[in-house]
């Protein structure tokens, strides 16, 4: 399932001078000219009364009346750059009159905080991420201990993506500020995504102590407690639920809590009906399509697809989504009739195009000229590139498909693991001495012993059983025969899997010591080896018959296999059953070409490779094996 991107609350604005209307006699009004029937003092109050019902229309008048006889009275100026602030907040259009509002007070007042914490919020209307940074640091400056502006620099930060810079900020302003509900939900937020769920979790609640129908602290200790495998994430997706009942990620984050929590009917049945409620929500129709294989509802698992197509049989969203989930669950016959379906019902669109010619190539039909005919309008497309990539290796034409991928490769952080991948296959099958360099099994691979006993091993694969909930695996997800953890395993919480995540942080530390000098232009060695973090942790169970199809890792750098339970006497042979094998690609392609290196399991051993090179699980014939696994990346570069 997709992992929410969360937001904090969006930062405040304030009157300027403070969080209530300065007395303006204090800038040196004059008495009261013949001709005004209030004092300014009055007519600015009202004015911020009249703002505060969102009458900026009324409040502009009064304000501009003040000016009129007190063109520089500060406070008046002030108000007048919240008021145009506020009207482009409500209303939109042109943002010239609060930009010249604010150039204005500032004029006058340069050194009020609250001017400035406005300014900040003005430039984060407008999008102008750094010099709404900048108005809240000059805010900071002038006055310290200004929580608002910490919590609205934290917001904006945090917004950006800047977490390591949001968390001090909003840490000052919970600090300053303990009943500000705003500064703890968005400090949950920012240690949510800095991977500290706990201390997540702990904020929350007090944002939720402080405001019991925030909807961004519902929403997000919803998913803290999801993330980290806390066993109130059901109760906790339908108390959200119940407060944002219009919220959809809420509602798909609460049908998979509740699949979790045991009662998968439930949640297929209240994920069906939102869905029903909401028949353009792609999403939705993607995640139920995922949760009804999972529980065994294969036969049906695309059939919300149908009903909504009955009803919108124009919308090439809900085409393109059941085309995409077909795509993903291998229906390659199912996918060449949907695309026929699509161009029919909703005209004529390259991406239908696309969908046919990959399934005919997937189904060994000629698609050559189909995908050169789309070139013209997918060329600049990197998920064109890929599938279009497939075809050619399947097509024995390895020159032409490094072409067509060479060039979505990257580099560094930017490195493309799936494109590495076709490249090298390509190079292979073309002879080309650059294979042996990027894929030389004896050096970049290589199994670790983890320092770990095999009770607490044991101990360790009791956990996992209890976690996998499915029937079946993710039809998304390259396992047969097994199922597949949700969920982001090494956020729990559980003794077990913390120790193991240590262990495991110890043998990956060993493997990066233990590799070639760097080399700026390969995509495993040219990375800093530094710190490291994990971008994804799953537990994987096979039964008897089960396999993992050759594939690699989109999402990583280095990829694994830490063995947790294996069968008894059901392993290696000559055929190495339930082995690693590492270089070969995907059998469909049917290339004949081998499998560069096997590795054998052994119960507390890490098997550690590249995220590029293709591997997989030969089948074995009894029992279970069951693994850890998880994508590492640098933490810079």
């Amino acid at each position: 399932m997709r992992r929410p991107k969360l937001m904090g609350a969006g930062p405040e604005a304030q009157p300027a001078g403070g969080s209530a209307l300065p007395p303006l006699h204090s800038s040196g009004f004059r008495p009261t000219p013949v001709g005004m029937t209030l004092d300014p003092n009055q007519s600015l109050a009202q004015a911020y009364a009249l703002l505060q019902r969102g009458d900026v229309r009324g409040a502009r008048g009064l304000v501009a009346g003040v000016l009129r006889s007190y063109p520089t009275a500060p406070s008046a100026l002030s108000l007048m750059a919240l008021v145009e602030l506020t009207g482009l907040q409500r209303q939109g259009g042109d943002a010239k009159p609060a930009l010249a509002a604010f150039a204005a007070a500032i004029k006058v007042a340069p050194r009020d905080p609250q001017l400035f914490n406005n300014l900040g919020n003005l430039h984060k209307t407008l999008g102008a991420t750094d010099d709404a940074l900048a108005a809240y640091r000059k805010a900071i400056s002038l006055n310290p201990n200004f929580a608002d502006a910490h919590a609205n620099y934290g917001i904006v930060a945090q917004t950006a993506g800047l977490y390591e810079d949001a968390l001090p900020a909003l840490q000052k302003a919970a600090t300053l500020a303990p009943t500000m509900a705003r500064a703890w939900s968005s400090l949950g937020l920012c240690l949510r995504e800095l991977g500290q769920h706990d201390v997540a979790a702990e904020a929350l609640d007090r944002a939720l102590a402080l405001d019991a129908k925030s909807p961004i602290a519902l929403r997000g200790r919803a998913i803290v407690e999801a993330e980290r495998g806390g066993p109130e994430a059901a109760s906790l997706y339908h108390r959200a639920a119940q407060a944002l009942p219009d919220d959809l990620e809420v509602a798909l984050g609460a049908a998979v809590a509740r699949h979790e929590s045991g009662d998968s009917a439930g949640a297929v049945a209240a994920l069906a009906a939102k869905v029903a409620a909401h028949p353009d929500w792609t999403a939705g129709h993607e995640a139920l399509a995922k949760l009804r294989f999972q529980v065994g509802e294969a036969d049906s698992f695309t059939s919300s697809y149908d009903d909504a197509l009955a009803q919108r049989p124009g919308d090439k969203a809900l085409w393109l989504g059941v085309m995409r989930t077909l795509a993903q669950s291998r229906r390659w016959e199912d996918l060449a009739a949907r695309a026929k379906a699509a161009s029919a019902a909703a005209g004529a669109d390259p991406l239908f195009d696309l969908a046919a010619a990959m399934a005919a190539s997937e189904l060994g039909d000629k698609a050559g000229a189909a995908f050169e005919g789309l070139e013209p309008a997918l060329g600049k497309e990197r998920f064109f590139a890929t599938a279009w990539a497939r075809h050619l290796l399947r097509a024995r034409e390895p020159k032409r498909a490094a072409a067509v991928i060479e060039p979505w490769t990257g580099s560094g952080a930017a490195s493309d693991q799936l494109a590495w991948a076709l490249l090298a296959t390509a190079w292979r099958m073309d002879g080309d001495a650059r294979y042996d360099w990027l894929a030389d099994t004896a050096t970049l691979t290589r199994a670790v012993a983890l320092d770990i006993s095999a009770d607490e091993m044991a101990a360790t694969a009791d956990v996992l059983r209890k976690l996998h909930k499915a029937r079946e695996h993710p039809f998304d997800q390259t396992l047969r025969g097994g199922t597949q953890t949700e969920g982001t395993l090494f956020l729990r919480s559980d003794p077990a899997i913390v120790r193991l995540r240590l262990a495991i942080e110890e043998g990956i530390r060993t493997y990066i010591d233990g590799l070639p000098p760097v080399d700026s232009a390969h995509p495993l060695l040219g990375r800093p080896r530094g710190g490291f973090r994990f971008t994804g942790s799953w537990s994987v169970r096979l039964r008897a018959g089960g396999t993992h199809v050759n594939h690699v890792h989109p999402e990583g750098w280095l990829s694994s296999a830490c063995y947790v339970a294996l069968p008894a006497g059901a392993m290696g042979g000559p055929k190495h059953a339930g082995w690693l094998s590492l270089g070969m690609p995907p059998v469909e392609l049917d290339l004949g070409l081998p499998a560069l290196a096997m590795i054998e399991p052994k119960v507390g051993t890490l098997a550690l490779f590249p995220s590029y090179m293709w591997h997989g699980t030969e089948p074995f014939d009894d029992g279970e094996r069951m693994t850890v696994a998880f994508d590492v990346v640098p933490d810079a570069g």
